[in-house]
């Protein structure tokens, strides 16, 4: 997975670079269009595989809230719920 982002990353860098230079025919700009898409998706599906990580929300929590430590376990709870909420949102609002 890193490999094909790695690759969509300099294919698009690339792109970008020659556009900048030329005018980039339909056919590039179609293609430098679709890499973007397919990196972003694939950004998104990482981050949300990761959403199902308790560390990985533990530490959201904390990086939102740096009071999340003294927080009673009631209000951790909730604040975990609406951090899992917001990955959803984004998931969620990616197809429209």
């Amino acid at each position: 997975m890193e490999e094909l982002k790695e690759y969509l990353t300099y294919q698009i860098e690339h792109l970008e670079k020659w556009d900048k230079s030329t005018t980039l025919s339909e056919y590039g700009k179609g293609k430098l269009s679709g890499f973007k898409n397919i990196l972003e998706q694939l950004l998104i599906q990482d981050v949300s595989n990761r959403f199902k990580e308790e560390q990985f929300i533990t530490n959201t929590c904390f990086s939102y809230r740096h009071d999340y430590g003294l927080m009673l376990n009631k209000d951790k709870d909730k604040l975990r719920f609406e951090c899992s909420e917001w990955m959803r949102a984004i998931k969620n609002s990616e197809t429209h």
